[in-house]
């Protein structure tokens, strides 16, 4: 007690309790890890894996800092209930480099759609990602499965969404907004006039006053903000990201949305080049390229080897 008084004396109120608060935010690791579990871990972009007593991991994780990020799942004040749980758990932590940010996302949605990680499970649902497919306007929408797409007939579907139910909201929304017909849209079954028709919140599809073919471009229209897009480029796409301290390169290839691999040499570009593998299409990783795309330019690389496969290089900006 009489210490502390003295740091209140001789230091001002405020760095005595930044120094506080640092303290407390500082990793209190769990008694089965090693004390240098977090020493190995670089400051780096990559993924984490922690496992328990199974080979199993419980948890998959991303960070553009992977100590930072790691040891913030032990700190004294846990962000969550889910974090305390995991400690308690945690045996042994692996991680792996990537170059950035792009080269992380990447791996974790491939990981944890791989390997089901108990911890996981908001990211495991992205394997509920469903688009909208809009046929003809005699129709209601179809709900699509993932796994149903093909990459290269993305026109006349729409989203992504998290799940049927998501995709079901999104059109009430756009009912609401648009005064679109519930039982049109077949949000509704019953006959006659649709519950919002019946609030003055339609414009009349379902009882004539509003042709198909109208309400078809209207609902359209109010579903354009979701459109998914065609692949903007002739074949496959490589960015090129590059680590802060330069040591590190990795080059994604893409083509129709799908991330064929990661190279981080010449030879292993070639053969992703000589044999691109058949890859599914993947709503989650089609948002995070659709992203990604918005935020780089591209060039015609025609020098050296991707001349002959005529490859894009994306360079990232900054």
């Amino acid at each position: 007690w009489e210490f502390v008084q003295a740091l209140y004396r001789d230091r001002s109120v405020d760095e005595v309790d930044a120094a506080i608060a640092r303290i407390l935010r500082a990793p209190s690791l769990p008694s089965h890890l090693p004390a240098d579990a977090l020493d190995a871990i670089p400051e780096s972009p990559g993924i984490y894996r922690f496992y328990g007593l199974n080979p199993m991991p419980l948890y998959v994780g991303k960070s553009v800092n992977l100590r930072e990020r790691v040891a913030s799942h032990f700190s004294s004040d846990y962000r969550s209930t889910n974090d305390l749980r995991l400690s308690s758990e945690v045996v042994r932590i692996e991680f792996e480099e990537t170059a950035g940010e792009l080269g992380a996302l990447l791996r974790e949605s491939q990981l944890i759609k791989a390997l089901f990680p108990a911890y996981n499970q908001r990211l495991r649902r992205r394997q509920d990602l469903v688009a909208l497919r809009v046929v003809d306007e005699a129709s209601p929408p179809e709900y699509l499965r993932a796994d149903a797409i093909e990459p290269q007939q993305l026109r006349g579907l729409y989203g992504p969404f998290s799940s049927r139910r998501a995709a079901r909201e999104t059109l009430r929304d756009i009912a609401r907004e648009a005064a679109l017909c519930l039982r049109l849209l077949g949000l509704e079954c019953r006959a006659g006039p649709c519950f919002a028709r019946q609030l003055r919140k339609c414009a009349g599809g379902c009882v004539g006053a509003e042709t198909p073919q109208a309400h078809h471009e209207r609902f359209c229209r109010a579903l354009e903000p979701y459109a998914l897009r065609q692949w903007p480029h002739e074949g496959i796409v490589a960015i090129e990201e590059r680590s802060l301290t330069g040591l590190r390169t990795d080059v994604h290839l893409f083509r129709d949305w799908c991330w064929l691999g990661t190279a981080r040499d010449e030879g292993a570009l070639r053969d992703l080049l000589d044999a691109p593998p058949r890859v599914a299409f993947d709503l989650d990783i089609y948002r995070i390229l659709r992203k990604r795309l918005a935020q780089v330019r591209v060039h015609d690389l025609t020098t050296r080897l991707a001349a002959a496969h005529q490859v894009h290089r994306i360079q990232e900006i900054g």
